[in-house]
């Protein structure tokens, strides 16, 4: 299927893309994929969130937190309505929904 996103990690040494219900993570050095996430529904928004994670949303109106360093997939919110995108900063991140509302969420960064 076609990529529709796709940005650098912020180590600068892969390349993460999404499209349709894919989302694949490509080493640069490589020249191929090494993760590969298949939905079961189309994905709508991706965001990298620290060095070692990735944000991004289904049409089930949830956002999954990809974890580059374990590989592991968590849920991390669920919405009524669709999210259509996210931003993240170091300490909060905004959500937008397909209804038009934007959800900002906090959170404490464990040292």
């Amino acid at each position: 299927c076609p990529i529709e996103k796709f940005s650098f990690s912020q180590n600068q040494k892969d390349l993460i893309s999404f499209g349709g219900t894919f989302l694949k993570i490509w080493n640069l050095n490589l020249k191929k994929e090494f993760i590969i996430i298949k939905e079961k529904t189309p994905l709508l928004a991706m965001d990298d969130f620290g060095q070692n994670s990735i944000l991004y949303s289904n049409f089930k109106n949830e956002i999954k937190k990809l974890n580059l360093l374990t590989l592991r997939l968590y849920s991390v919110f669920c919405f009524k309505f669709p999210v259509i995108c996210i931003s993240s900063s170091l300490k909060s991140f905004a959500i937008g929904l397909s209804n038009g509302n934007v959800c900002i969420k906090r959170f404490c960064l464990k040292i």
